[in-house]
Formats: structure tokens, C-alpha cells, sequence
């Protein structure tokens, strides 16, 4: 039998990934920071605070393992991992091959666009960094690195600094770093960008590693 014409040009449901959709959730509440270091994270409860079945929740919690943002001990649970400073070294080592990649990538074939886009978001960060706005200044200091990695075009790399982005803002949020005593933070990311839009790799690339160096500095302190 035919179809009616009134359901001939419906357009089909998407599956929805409930797995993938709970991961994500709670990768932004783990990058927000609602969840304490060494906290036990269990299926009941975030299956009674998402409303959906412990099936999808263990599959996302599998996967958030697997991706070193929890950590799984037998017998015992999962936890969000309490970060050493060896730790911090590891996931800023990741960071910087990352987005040393990715500036050979802009530094090799240069779009004005691009560099437009990330010198507007410099002048957003600094605006909020001379107010004294740190919560808005962290998104846009993240948002300058994303930036970065996405101009390169390489999906491996997005996908690489999109979980490296979620530890970095762990680390922050865990060992407190402080603003205050770098007032010229913009200017590091200046450096980064001026080197690059220039089409000097070696300078971009120290600019890079000062700007991960210090800031690991500053971790080891506070720890």
C-alpha cells in the first residue's frame, strides 16, 4: 500500500547515543570541576541524575577510563583522579606535541582568517585578564589553544586536545594557578601567535614551551 502523502516527506528519527551523550555530560562536569579529586563516581547515582539506565552509564564511565579521565580500581570503583605533578609534566608533554603540530600546520599553509580569529580572541582574554575576570579569562585561554589545534584541520589532533583540554582544566582548577602573579600572561600567547602568523616555527615553538613551562612552575609551587 502506498504511503500517505502526509507522512511521504517525514524525516526519519536519529538514533541517539545515550553512552555518548551521559560521557560528555560528565566530561564537562569533570572540566567544570564539580567533581572533587579522588571522588568515587557511581552508576546508580549518575543514572538517577541523568534519568537513564545503568547500561549506558557503565558504557560511558568505560569510556571516560579509557580515556584517562577516571580511573578504575578493582574491586573498588571508579574515581576521579587525584593529579601529581609528574601528571601535570605528562599532560602539558601531550599538550605541547599537540599544538606544536598543529602550528607547523598553520605555519605551513597560512590563513589571514585564522590568525584573525585567534588575535580577537587575545583581545577578548586580555580585556578580562586586566578586569580581573579569571573564570572568563581561563574559557578564552582555553579557546585560544582549541582554536590553534583546530586550524590544523587534523581530526586525530581535535580529537587528541579535546581530552587533553579537559585534564588541563583539572589540573587548574585542582593545584590553583595564580593569575595575579603573571601580568603579562596575554603577552606569552602573543609571542605564540606573532611567531607563527610570521612564519617563524622555531620562535613559536619556544614561545609555546616558556608558556607550558611556567605555568608547570607554578603548579609545582601550589602543589
Amino acid at each position: 500500500m502506498a504511503p500517505r502523502t502526509s507522512l511521504a516527506d517525514i524525516a526519519p528519527i536519529e538514533p541517539v547515543d545515550i553512552a555518548l551523550t551521559v560521557a560528555n555530560r560528565l566530561r564537562d562536569m569533570l572540566a567544570q570541576g564539580r567533581f572533587a579529586p579522588g571522588e568515587q563516581i557511581t552508576e546508580p547515582s549518575i543514572a538517577a541524575a541523568f534519568h537513564v539506565g545503568r547500561g549506558p552509564v557503565r558504557e560511558a564511565l568505560k569510556r571516560l577510563t579509557e580515556q584517562g579521565l577516571l580511573v578504575s580500581e578493582r574491586n573498588r570503583g571508579v574515581f576521579v583522579p587525584v593529579l601529581s605533578i609528574k601528571d601535570v609534566e605528562d599532560i602539558y608533554r601531550l599538550r605541547c606535541a599537540i599544538e606544536t603540530a598543529a602550528i607547523k600546520a598553520i605555519v605551513r599553509d597560512p590563513d589571514p582568517a585564522v590568525f584573525n580569529r585567534l588575535w580577537q580572541i587575545l583581545a577578548d582574554y586580555r580585556g578580562h585578564l586586566a578586569a580581573g575576570n579569571w573564570d572568563a579569562a581561563d574559557e578564552l585561554d582555553m579557546s585560544f589553544h582549541r582554536e590553534l589545534v583546530a586550524a590544523s584541520g587534523s581530526r586525530r589532533l581535535i580529537q587528541a586536545f579535546a581530552t587533553v583540554s579537559v585534564e588541563t582544566r583539572m589540573c587548574l582548577r585542582t593545584l590553583v594557578f595564580h593569575h595575579p602573579d603573571h601580568p603579562d600572561m596575554e603577552a606569552w600567547h602573543a609571542d605564540i601567535l606573532r611567531a607563527a602568523e610570521a612564519g617563524d616555527l622555531p620562535a613559536a615553538q619556544r614561545a609555546l614551551e616558556f608558556h607550558n613551562s611556567t605555568v608547570i612552575a607554578d603548579l609545582a609551587r601550589a602543589r
